[in-house]
């Protein structure tokens, strides 16, 4: 896939998952990143084969910033990668899947941040 167009943003938006969205450990590129591969894979049939140029491209990121995050992904366990290789064993494409057992990552209470909850003020 070739990045997305703005209506594709309209249509679908993201969606990032409360296990992502509450992790403390995960900075807030990794969350977003996550959410990105995660559309990408329900719009794909389950795996995303967007390049990491267009992954930059609609993050507004470099390139760099994308792959480490992609590693640090991979090496949590959120994420897996594939190469895909044509008939004569060449690596075409690079086909990213979201693991199936991300949400029990981290499901301890010290490392999921629990959203704040602030007192309403009332008006002087």
């Amino acid at each position: 896939m070739e990045g997305l167009k703005p209506s594709d943003l309209d249509k679908y938006g993201r969606w990032i998952p409360g296990e992502i969205y509450y992790n403390s450990l995960m900075t807030l590129l990794d969350k977003i990143l996550f959410g990105l591969i995660y559309f990408h894979c329900e719009k794909e049939g389950g795996t995303c084969t967007a390049k990491d140029a267009d992954l930059a491209r609609d993050l507004n990121v470099k390139t760099n910033t994308i792959k480490k995050s992609l590693n640090k992904l991979e090496g949590e366990g959120y994420i897996m990668r594939d190469k895909i290789k044509n008939a004569s064993g060449l690596v075409t494409k690079r086909a990213i899947r979201i693991d199936d057992n991300f949400k029990a990552l981290y499901p301890r209470r010290n490392q999921i941040q629990e959203p704040p909850v602030f007192p309403h003020k009332k008006r002087v």
